[in-house]
């Protein structure tokens, strides 16, 4: 019978649809109990099931299968289900991480404002994408609804839902793309897409007409769109300031403002000019949003984080928190003039010895917070600095 062949053939086995078929038929049930008894979870032991069939559909050309199909199922069933726990106790273990650090961090509460802004501009970009991208989306990423239930509730065909390009670690579109591209690692489209690019590492597009790009790099030769991650680079029509400046506290600043005008992020490290026998110094990232002004003139809004060190060491105990509000104006081709006033926050951490830092460092107490583990000193101050762009690159 097909079925003794089919759990006696090895690697010298020759696909066929009548074996794929017939594999399903046999095989379908027992691997979903299989996954439910690892899962305890019916709809996600069947969608680990369907996956890994569709998989070997997928790679039938060029899969080399060692065992026999029975066991190449099974245990693909079974390291499948394993990886969706392991998943699972990840996520539940940094919620509770992340509610423990709330709780007992302050810092939290003032980067809820950072977080905040990324969240908002997030919701804008989605916002963007056609109606029914829009729907699937949301109903996928922020209900975690599977693609049969999705097709369900919209009433449309499951190829609909699934239409989105989805790979594993590398995705690649020659045309143009209408929706969502979502890889783990890397996406690229070198035609024109107007929806979202969605990857754990990088995006790379040539046109983004729609939506937005959320990956840890993003770049584009030109973009309609919101670019969201740690470096954001849009050759055409892209916001790009290098900048030089000093600050109240004679804090020499270099910093690096790159994305979009809507939003970009801040790359930037100082110096304290003071002399004193051990050099404080820092780093930080930010983001920020320009909204642009006839007569060469810029507004600029502006949250940044920084580390402050002492010395050679290299810490998280002191940090400094700014919101900047900063106008800008037009100078030459080139360059910019930015000034305007900054609230600061400096958080130094409790029962730590950095000499005279907070005296030193800060030079005026607007007002002062005693919390659990940290000494809050703010004060309102200033920013003054050049700043370098590219040619018609100001008002864009």
């Amino acid at each position: 019978m097909l079925t003794q062949e089919i759990k006696d053939i090895h690697t010298n086995f020759s696909f066929s649809e009548q074996l794929y078929k017939r594999s399903f038929k046999d095989y379908y049930s027992p691997l979903c109990q299989f996954a439910f008894n690892i899962l305890s979870d019916q709809d996600e032991a069947e969608e680990i099931v369907q996956n890994v069939f569709y998989k070997w559909w997928e790679k039938r050309e060029s899969l080399e299968i060692t065992q026999s199909i029975k066991s190449y199922l099974y245990k693909s069933v079974h390291n499948a289900s394993l990886n969706r726990l392991k998943h699972e106790n990840i996520k539940d273990n940094y919620k509770q991480y992340n509610a423990t650090q709330i709780d007992n961090n302050p810092m939290y509460a003032t980067e809820n404002l950072h977080l905040k802004e990324m969240e908002m501009e997030l919701y804008k970009a989605i916002e963007s994408l056609p109606e029914q991208c829009r729907r699937v989306f949301k109903l996928s990423r922020f209900e975690e609804l599977k693609y049969a239930e999705i097709a369900n509730q919209l009433e449309i065909s499951i190829k609909r839902v699934e239409n989105p390009q989805i790979a594993g670690s590398v995705n690649v579109a020659y045309g143009k793309t209408s929706g969502l591209q979502i890889a783990s690692l890397v996406n690229i489209n070198a035609n024109e897409i107007s929806g979202a690019q969605i990857s754990g590492l990088v995006n790379i597009a040539n046109k983004v007409n729609k939506g937005f790009q959320l990956g840890l790099v993003n770049y584009a030769d030109s973009s309609n769109s919101i670019p969201i991650g740690l470096f954001s680079f849009v050759r055409k029509g892209g916001y790009r300031r290098l900048e030089i400046g000093i600050n109240e506290q004679a804090f020499i600043n270099a910093s690096l403002k790159t994305g979009v005008r809507r939003f970009y992020t801040i790359f930037q490290s100082g110096i304290w000019s003071q002399q004193t026998s051990k050099p404080i110094w820092s780093y930080g990232l930010g983001i920020g949003k320009s909204v642009f002004f006839k007569n060469n003139w810029n507004f600029d809004f502006q949250g940044t984080h920084a580390f402050v060190n002492n010395g050679n060491s290299l810490n998280t105990d002191n940090q400094l928190i700014k919101i900047h509000f900063i106008v800008e104006k037009k100078l030459s081709k080139s360059t910019s003039l930015a000034v305007g006033p900054v609230v600061n926050g400096f958080f130094e951490k409790k029962f730590q010895n950095n000499g005279k830092l907070i005296s030193d460092f800060v030079p005026y107490d607007l007002k002062t917070y005693d919390l659990i583990n940290n000494t809050v000193k703010t004060w309102i101050g200033f920013t003054a600095s050049i700043r370098f762009f590219d040619v018609n690159g100001f008002g864009k």
